[in-house]
């Protein structure tokens, strides 16, 4: 394999200028070599919104350093021709940056802005350009040469590592074909070349120019150059953007996409208009990839779960953890559920916590938001939520060594909402991360306890082009559970209007009324009434509401399958009663399915009604079928009810039968 040998962007600060040479060249091939080679560089972004727990400590970094205003990133050289050259991917001619402008500086730390772009090619990696205000004299430049011979002495020649231009020697080894077609040969050396040395020249002992220095291999001490010849090869005027890469969706393992982007752009062209056209053609490319993507694997999809062989497992099944699950597509080809290992838990104030862990390079959360805090503050502010979130996952910023504490990221730059296939609006915040062209993302789902939250932090190339995509094919496929004391779905219910309409059918069809004898709860398929005298409840009982798969009308859906309520695990008096909706597997379902529809159909034991105990409770669960429901048909109905009852404390059969008889005139299945 080989690697760029590309720009050198530290997340602190960043390397200046100084001048050193290996003694090799002759005397005035050095000092024409030396006045023609420039580093590329970019103005140092600082953040003025972003909160450390103390002073970064600014001091040790070296002076020239600490007190240059630019960051180097690469290297560029001057031609006869009176045109600049670089590798492209110095340049990042289809990124979305915080650097908008790039200069070239001289040994005489004299800076231009990069003005025109006259030629590039992504593939052979060049780029050909002008500088603003460069008077270019008689005189100036370097020469070129086509004839150069295996073992031959050359010269690197670069900004070495950001700390200014370096000439090594070395030898050229061989030439080795390009890997895709064989259009070019490369020409491989093994005089050193360390990152920052891309786009600098490869002298021969005359100091003309025989190459452009672009990569390393990564298993051996050699370096690549693109041969000067290749740069003429290209067309005249045109800008050609390329890239060879294979797409990968975040919880889609078993399959990379392969895909080719190739576009010409007519040149002369400012370096801004080359980055928003060729940028622009790339973005459209990449959604291109992924709607082909999703016609096999989004919900509905060709190849998801609802057309797997493990369908009726995922449809018949309803799961209840209060961590959010993630549906994938396993490396061996099979779907399944997920959530981060060895998840973490970091306190709030006032009984609030962060649950965290990290998956598929993000950062999965589950917020319980502070009793002190307002469920529409917490989806209305997102500077709070994010603070929250820096809180546990402890991020900090590295300054030469030493790592200081990120109090907060600011408010967001951008947001925008999001709703997914099943209707369930996301709330999306961009925060910047300037000091390192990066940014921080956060997909925000309201519950009735705070909230669910997908966070991913990287360059903000990614975050703004492929990662916000991503992260919205994702969340199709998060699986929540809905739940919380009474007090919290109170706020839930109390959201404004202009929260509550952007909510999803399955959200839309729940709601809470109370009076002074109980609670009602209520969804399209359940109906709970909970009387006072038969259960004494308060604002610390909970109810909690679980959905599965069904598939209705040809198009994969959710739909409420259960409803439980129970009081407070703290009361001596503890209760609970839970309403399942069953769903029936089918007779092509595996045996161990069938056979647990058969047990609920048959009514065995424990669905027959008949307490029992188990661990510290007593137990009772029974099947319950709707008015008018045909029994002699229970097999092959779509659904069963079962009711489940538990009181703390064992062998209290008949305060249960009692407990139950007397709470299930208050359920209504639909």
């Amino acid at each position: 394999m080989k690697k760029f040998i590309c720009s050198i962007l530290f997340t602190s600060f960043f390397a200046g200028l100084s001048l050193f040479a290996q003694i090799a060249l002759d005397n005035e091939v050095y000092k024409k070599v030396s006045a023609n080679v420039f580093e590329v560089v970019v103005e140092k972004h600082e953040d003025t919104a972003i909160v450390y727990e103390k002073d970064l400590p600014l001091e040790r970094i070296p002076f020239a350093i600490r007190n240059d205003k630019y960051i180097p990133i690469g290297t560029a050289f001057l031609l006869t021709d009176g045109s600049f050259y670089t590798a492209a991917h110095v340049l990042s001619l289809y990124n979305v940056s915080v650097y908008d402008k790039y200069f070239i500086r001289d040994t005489a730390e004299n800076v231009y802005e990069i003005d025109m772009i006259q030629e590039f090619s992504q593939r052979r990696d060049f780029v050909k350009f002008t500088a603003k205000d460069f008077k270019f004299q008689p005189g100036m430049g370097l020469e070129t040469s086509d004839k150069f011979e295996i073992n031959s002495t050359v010269f690197s020649v670069g900004n070495a590592l950001g700390e200014g231009i370096v000439i090594r020697n070395g030898s050229l080894t061989s030439q080795t074909y390009e890997e895709k077609n064989g259009d070019w040969k490369w020409s491989r050396f093994s005089a050193a070349a360390s990152p920052g040395n891309s786009g600098g020249p490869l002298v021969n002992p005359d100091g003309s120019v025989i190459g452009i220095i672009t990569m390393k291999s990564e298993n051996e001490n050699l370096n690549y150059a693109l041969p000067i010849k290749e740069v003429s090869a290209e067309k005249v005027d045109t800008g050609i953007a390329y890239a060879d890469y294979k797409y990968i969706l975040p919880n889609i393992l078993s399959y990379h996409h392969p895909h080719i982007f190739q576009a010409e752009i007519p040149l002369p062209k400012t370096i801004s208009e080359v980055n928003k056209t060729a940028t622009a053609l790339h973005q459209k490319d990449i959604e291109t990839c992924i709607d082909e993507m999703k016609k096999d694997y989004s919900p509905n999809g060709e190849k998801c779960f609802e057309n797997s062989i493990q369908k009726d497992e995922f449809f018949a099944n309803v799961y209840g953890s209060p961590f959010p699950l993630l549906l994938y597509l396993n490396q061996s080809g099979s779907w399944d559920y997920a959530q981060p290992s060895n998840l973490k838990t970091f306190n709030l104030e006032d009984n609030g916590y962060v649950e965290y862990g990290a998956m598929l390079n993000y950062y999965f959360a589950r917020i319980h938001k502070p009793d002190s805090l307002p469920l529409k503050d917490l989806v209305e502010n997102p500077k709070t939520t994010m603070d929250y979130l820096i809180k546990a996952f402890a991020f900090k910023r590295n300054v030469y060594g030493e790592q200081v504490q990120i109090l907060s990221f600011g408010e967001p730059v951008k947001s925008e909402e999001y709703k997914d296939y099943f209707g369930r609006t996301w709330y999306l915040n961009y925060y910047a991360l300037d000091f390192s062209d990066a940014m921080a993302l956060t997909f925000l789902l309201p519950t009735p306890t705070g909230a669910i939250v997908l966070c991913s932090v990287s360059n903000r190339n990614q975050i703004l082009r492929t990662i916000n995509l991503d992260t919205k094919f994702m969340s199709d496929f998060i699986y929540p559970r809905y739940g919380g004391k009474i007090k919290y779905w109170r706020e839930y219910f109390a959201l404004p209007e202009s929260m509550r309409e952007k909510f999803s059918p399955i959200e839309k069809q729940l709601s809470m009324k109370e009076s002074d004898d109980g609670i009602e709860f209520n969804t399209d398929s359940i109906k709970f009434s909970i009387s006072k005298k038969n259960i004494q409840y308060n604002d610390d009982s909970a109810i909690v509401v679980r959905t599965g798969y069904a598939e209705k009308d040809g198009k994969l859906t959710s739909e409420i399958r259960n409803v439980a309520f129970w009081t407070s695990t703290k009361e001596e008096d503890y209760k609970s009663v839970s309403v399942f909706m069953i769903k029936n597997p089918g007779k092509k379902a595996k045996d161990d399915l069938q056979q647990w529809w058969k047990q609920y159909v048959n009514q065995v034991s424990p669905y027959n009604g008949e307490p029992y105990n188990e661990e510290k409770c007593t137990y009772l669960d029974k099947v319950v079928y709707q008015a008018g429901f045909d029994k002699s048909n229970a097999e092959d109905s779509e659904y069963l009810y079962v009711f489940s009852y538990e009181m703390e404390g064992q062998n209290k059969f008949d305060e249960i039968k009692d407990f139950a008889s007397k709470i299930e005139t208050g359920i209504t299945v639909k």
